[in-house]
């Protein structure tokens, strides 16, 4: 399995973590297809370390708004539940 179909299929099955490609062999329609998937960057074989870092950091700030997000979606339904 590839890291684009893996993408597609953790989208597909309702994961929606963060995520970064990495590939060492791209086109444009990649790139578009790992963003449609879910990617949150897609980045190209050699990579900097200081480009990694703060591709990482993003989404760990994404990751963490999301949480938060899903814990006042959580709290919103149940104070409209009682």
């Amino acid at each position: 399995m590839s890291g684009l179909e893996l993408l597609r299929k953790l989208h597909d099955n309702g994961h929606r973590l963060p995520s970064i490609m990495i590939t060492g062999n791209s086109d444009v329609p990649m790139a578009v297809e790992a963003m449609k998937a879910g990617a949150l960057d897609f980045i190209e074989k050699p990579i900097g370390r200081e480009e990694l870092l703060v591709s990482i950091d993003r989404a760990l700030e994404l990751s963490q708004d999301s949480n938060k997000l899903q814990e006042w979606r959580e709290s919103a339904a149940t104070h409209l539940a009682v």
